[in-house]
């Protein structure tokens, strides 16, 4: 999986949970900060070896 994927499968995850409740530019700023905080999460528990992926993938959350 591209970081470009995974950027867009964490994105899509929480997308979902603010479809309901706000309007389409809101949900679309909430998704990218939660997609954010969740690569965040991740990186603080990798080896060094995987960082550059988690960087790109959060690089292209921010291109989302």
């Amino acid at each position: 999986m591209t970081p470009k994927e995974k950027a867009r499968e964490i994105f899509d995850k929480y997308w979902l949970f603010f479809v309901e409740d706000t309007d389409a530019m809101g949900i679309h700023k909430l998704t990218k900060q939660c997609a954010i905080i969740a690569v965040d999460e991740v990186m603080k528990h990798i080896s060094i070896s995987n960082t550059d992926f988690w960087l790109q993938v959060k690089h292209e959350v921010n291109n989302l």
